[in-house]
């Protein structure tokens, strides 16, 4: 799993490596034509719909770190500005987590699933014509599916908050589309615990270390689709 998340990753940096070169490329002025002097301008932001993969890494809990490897993370939503470089979104997420059965033997077969919807607050800024930031924080509630062999047929569900602050680096492609890289921290609001996959206890963790709620770091990329007219006419 761990290789799987490092190729992703990998990958993700070579698909922006790629269209920054070519985006050079189509720059470059082709032999025997007089080269173009227009100028660059930081282009306005504009309403879009966004979507992003990224893979979630537990954290803590300790049990909720022990028992579940991160799989996927998929989201879309919509962003509108609100003022010079703050905007307003609301999004829907999925989440897959699988039973890491290699390190904690005591829980079988299994996985978890979320879907959470919330709103968003951000700032973007841009460094130059080609490259800009975003932070934003997210708010909003959900639900957690688990189903482990331990439990048979009975599928453990819990409604939640949920949180999460992110930040991304973005490259601007053409008048439609940007894509970047993101790291995160997702705070989901429940405290992950041995009832949750039919047990009484796990060896090794004491009740202290399941009484918190369970985080995640998330890493992966995305890209944005702006509505409207075009930046640059």
């Amino acid at each position: 799993m761990t290789n799987l998340k490092t190729v992703m990753v990998v990958f993700a940096f070579l698909f922006i490596a790629q269209t920054v070169l070519a985006q050079e490329d189509e720059d470059e002025p082709k032999k025997d034509e007089p080269v173009k002097t227009t100028p660059e301008v930081i282009p306005e932001f504009k309403r879009s719909i966004r979507a992003c993969f990224k893979l979630p890494n537990a954290m803590a809990n300790e049990a909720f770190k022990k028992v579940f490897n991160g799989i996927s993370n998929l989201e879309v939503g919509f962003a509108q500005p609100i003022a010079k470089n703050f905007y307003i979104g609301a999004n829907i997420q999925h989440g897959y987590y699988d039973i890491n059965r290699y390190s904690f033997v005591e829980v079988s077969n299994g996985k978890m699933m979320s879907f959470f919807g919330f709103g968003e607050i951000g700032y973007q800024q841009y460094w130059n014509p080609r490259w800009y930031w975003t932070f934003n924080v997210r708010a909003g509630y959900g639900n957690v599916w688990i189903k482990t062999q331990n439990c048979g047929e009975d599928v453990k569900t819990k409604s939640m908050l949920y949180t999460e602050e992110q930040l991304g680096v973005y490259l601007w492609a053409n008048d439609r589309m940007s894509y970047g890289l993101l790291v995160s921290h997702q705070l989901l609001h429940f405290a992950f615990n041995p009832g949750y996959v039919c047990r009484e206890t796990f060896g090794g963790i004491t009740p202290e270390d399941w009484a918190g709620p369970s985080h995640t770091l998330t890493i992966g990329f995305g890209f944005n689709c702006y509505l409207g007219k075009e930046f640059r006419e």
